[in-house]
């Protein structure tokens, strides 16, 4: 059975994709209960911030919140997982374009973008 297959087969029988999804679908069910405490509301959906690990890809992180019954919200990344470096830049007001709700000028703004 290939990676894909037996991923499926654990899905499909309600288990996390592998042990290490579970692992992750644990630790963001946790942190999804702390901060929906501490706000007093809801959560539904999340972008998950990473650090650079090795064999971390997008399907584990997408499998994890499904497990844990969170929506994952995608960015449209270039290697699509979202780094704490990159977000930290962000941050600081860095690399945003001026209104996300406009992508053609978004994707303008980054053709042009400077990084300082």
């Amino acid at each position: 059975m290939t990676r894909q297959a037996i991923r499926q087969a654990r899905k499909a029988i309600g288990l996390p994709a592998s042990a290490d999804v579970g692992h992750l679908a644990n630790m963001i069910s946790a942190l999804r209960s702390a901060v929906e405490e501490h706000l007093q509301t809801t959560i539904d959906s999340a972008g998950i911030t990473t650090m650079h690990l090795a064999a971390l890809y997008p399907e584990d992180l997408r499998d994890a919140c499904e497990y844990a019954r969170l929506a994952y919200l995608s960015f449209p990344m270039r290697y699509r997982l979202l780094y704490e470096t990159i977000t930290a830049y962000a941050g600081y007001g860095h690399g945003l374009c001026h209104d996300y709700r406009d992508r053609e000028g978004c994707k303008r703004e980054q053709d042009n973008m400077g990084w300082d």
